[in-house]
């Protein structure tokens, strides 16, 4: 599995430098990370949970897409698509890649935390450096993300991102 890891890590590596240079990612990079991802996931899992933790995360990622969708049609006065206006179908395919490597918990955690930290970043980043470039590499940034999960998973060994046990043993310690 450590050749696997590292073989994920350059392409998310390659991803990143590709997104922030260029503001978009190669299409060859998309299956060959979900077929990593899938390999990695059937590798850790059944089948039944890879596929249960796929449509659960791609279900997140729909209601997603329709909220974003109605805000920006509402915005704008009549119905919008933000595919390549407001997000590129490159952040959009990532997405849907990551949707086979995270729980579904894991995965809302992963999402809600790394957009929130990169609208800060990127919003900061505007403002001190007076950009007019307004677009975000979100694939790239999300790569740098994963990176560092995947990096921190190895050091923590009873750590799965496969599995909400020790996410919702953490929640109940908060309850508690």
């Amino acid at each position: 599995m450590i050749y696997l890891d590292i073989f994920i890590l350059v392409i998310l590596i390659l991803i990143s430098w590709q997104d922030f240079r260029y503001r978009a990612i190669s299409w060859i990079f998309i299956p060959v990370l979900a077929a990593l991802f899938i390999l990695y996931a059937l590798l850790s899992l059944d089948y039944t949970s890879v596929f249960t933790n796929f449509l659960s995360n791609a279900g997140f990622l729909c209601i997603q897409y329709l909220i974003l969708t109605i805000y920006f049609s509402l915005k704008y006065k009549k119905i919008t698509n933000i595919i390549n206006k407001s997000i590129g179908i490159g952040d959009i395919l990532f997405f849907i890649v990551l949707c086979f490597y995270f729980s579904p918990i894991n995965f809302i955690i992963f999402s809600t935390i790394s957009l929130l930290l990169i609208t800060l970043f990127f919003g900061v980043w505007q403002l001190v450096r007076k950009s007019r470039n307004m677009q975000i590499p979100l694939a790239g940034a999300l790569s740098i993300f994963l990176f560092v999960m995947i990096i921190g998973k190895d050091f923590l060994y009873s750590f799965s991102l496969y599995d909400d046990f020790y996410v919702t043993q953490f929640l109940q310690l908060l309850y508690v």
